[in-house]
């Protein structure tokens, strides 16, 4: 089975189309961070390459182990390198010849891309052209976070299948039984995870990932107090990111700040309009009820930090100096 929970109707649509012969050349796997959208490619690519499965793959033969270990001559994986700015067109040249060569087991070959939506202008219109002209058995599957990122001309190429958040008591329950939690470290996580079950999982089996969630959002938290001063919201920052170096690095981290400060913002507004049930950050529902604060200006904060990572964090900039900016609204 799946690792995952979820996402049912896409496997039983792949499994018909794989048992009928009727597979797509390419494929985008659309969804929000965190839903299994690589598990689920590999997890495909196991179910046409597995040597005893059928409607299922087996995940123990020589196939689906050489997948699992990243080792698989007809399976490619492709990602935007830590330091690179985007995926570039000799990505996908390197990648097309790969797809050219004739496979070493069954017929397939098959690509995967990561952040679909870092393929640079050159490289989409490379692949473009891989669309447009498909060898063999080749399957492409695109995992895409923000489908108005890719160029409609490859959208209307490929078949589109859309990763949903999951139902609240099916991380639940799923939490529980898979990683055996308490009840109230399931209800914590699953608010967490906020209908994503990677998430949850990472949340539910890395103590320090989970940890340092709670520290980041716990220190943003204490910012709101009014006897907090402009040094002390500056040195919360520098703890944060002047241990990275590179100005990718940094971009990364920034966004990634902006995106635990707006479920702090979220949850504050959904607290003062008594909608207490729908709060992301449950760790933290009781420093949140005693804070006083305008419900006005939440909305405001809300649209700053939006405004901030939609558009700013996307422009060359000092990233320190633009999070400082947005702390002294605080």
């Amino acid at each position: 089975m799946w690792e995952y929970i979820g996402q049912e109707q896409i496997f039983n649509y792949l499994n018909k189309a794989r048992l009928n012969n009727n597979l797509a050349h390419f494929y985008i796997f659309q969804g929000q961070k965190f839903l299994g959208k690589k598990s689920a490619a590999f997890y495909f690519a196991k179910s046409l390459f597995c040597e005893k499965g059928k409607k299922e793959p087996c995940l123990k033969c020589k196939q689906c182990i050489q997948i699992d270990k990243g080792i698989h001559p007809d399976i490619f994986y492709l990602e935007k390198q830590q330091e690179a700015k985007d995926i570039t067109i000799n990505d996908i040249k390197i990648l097309k010849d790969k797809l050219d060569n004739k496979p070493f087991f069954n017929k397939w070959k098959i690509a995967i891309i990561e952040e679909a939506e870092n393929l640079n202008i050159k490289a989409a219109n490379a692949m473009l052209k891989t669309l447009e002209e498909p060898k063999g058995d080749a399957i492409i599957i695109l995992l895409v976070n923000d489908l108005s990122k890719i160029p409609a001309t490859i959208i209307s190429r490929s078949q589109i299948l859309y990763f949903n958040l999951v139902d609240f008591k099916k991380i639940y329950n799923w939490l529980i039984e898979k990683f055996n939690l308490k009840r109230d470290q399931a209800r914590e996580i699953t608010h967490l995870s906020k209908g994503r079950p990677r998430l949850a999982k990472i949340f539910a089996t890395e103590e320090e990932y989970l940890a340092e969630y709670k520290k980041i959002t716990y220190d943003f938290l204490n910012l709101f107090d009014n006897s907090v001063e402009i040094n002390q919201k500056f040195q919360y920052l520098d703890s944060l990111i002047l241990n990275k170096k590179s100005f990718n690095e940094k971009i990364a981290l920034s966004k990634d700040l902006i995106d635990k400060w707006q479920t702090i913002i979220r949850d504050i507004f959904l607290y003062k309009i008594g909608s207490q049930d729908r709060i992301i950050n449950y760790h933290l529902r009781g420093k949140i009820a005693n804070l006083e604060i305008n419900p006005k200006k939440i909305v405001e904060l809300w649209q700053e930090t939006s405004n901030y990572k939609n558009y700013f964090l996307e422009q060359n900039i000092d990233v320190k100096l633009l999070l400082e900016n947005l702390l002294l609204k605080i």
